[in-house]
């Protein structure tokens, strides 16, 4: 257990009533204290807790009962959205900000679909993550600048003038077989990389075609194979979606 907070005798959180509320939850120490110390120099911003169980987010999101929980899912992206899902179903009145290396480019729509708030990476200056934090405390959505401008570009955008397909409408296992389709994997694999059975890949395929309004096989493969290639050359700052492990 790696939680901190301050209470009183009731067992609430000691803070002042005029601050707002912040929860951190992140795998990496470096990155809560971080968070914490740029949001400390705020007068009405409080860091309530903080904690690395990704994986007990809604348990903490009921103990601490922030107004804004920021959250790194890491590279847990095959249940990410899920468990965004699950925080707002259960904390309606909080505020979920996914803060993360993972390309927004990629994921970020996914994200707010499930339900969070704004979506910030973790590349971006500290003034941000504040001006993120006051976004969605107003109740409105965060997206970085960059990001508002892609979805615009994507809006007005002439489908055959596409190089790299437009992956926000697939769900994480959809996007997962893309990026196994564009390594070069052969079906059967790709069946044993997500530990399914051939009819469930060959679900994919056909929801995945129909999303990226692929006509042929070929040109789906062709998708796949831009997407892969974008996907690597950002590979600095992005981490893929890890395939799930066959069963021994």
């Amino acid at each position: 257990m790696n939680h901190q907070a301050h209470f009183d005798k009731a067992g609430r959180p000691m803070l002042g009533r005029s601050k707002h509320t912040v929860l951190v939850i992140d795998e990496h120490l470096v990155w809560r204290r971080g968070i914490a110390a740029v949001l400390a120099e705020q007068p009405d911003l409080v860091v309530c807790g903080e904690s690395h169980e990704v994986q007990n987010a809604v348990l903490l999101a009921r103990r601490f009962k922030p107004e804004v929980l920021i959250l790194d899912i890491g590279d847990g992206v095959k249940h990410g959205s899920r468990l965004v899902g699950d925080l707002v179903a259960d904390r309606p009145a909080t505020a979920v900000l996914i803060y993360s290396l993972l390309d927004e480019a990629v994921f970020a729509e996914r994200f707010i679909r499930a339900g969070a708030r704004g979506y910030l990476m973790k590349q971006d200056p500290g003034d941000a993550l504040v001006a993120a934090v006051r976004e969605v405390l107003a109740g409105r959505v965060y997206l970085s600048h960059r990001m508002r401008e892609l979805i615009l570009g994507r809006a007005l955008a002439a489908p055959g003038r596409r190089t790299a397909p437009d992956v926000s409408a697939l769900s994480d296992r959809e996007l997962q077989f893309l990026t196994l389709l564009g390594q070069g994997l052969s079906p059967g694999q790709i069946a044993q990389q997500m530990n399914v059975q051939m009819r469930t890949v060959d679900a994919y395929r056909a929801h995945v075609k129909r999303k990226l309004m692929a006509r042929t096989s070929a040109e789906l493969m062709r998708l796949a194979v831009l997407h892969t290639e974008r996907m690597r050359l950002r590979e600095g700052i992005v981490t893929l979606p890890e395939p799930v492990p066959a069963p021994a």
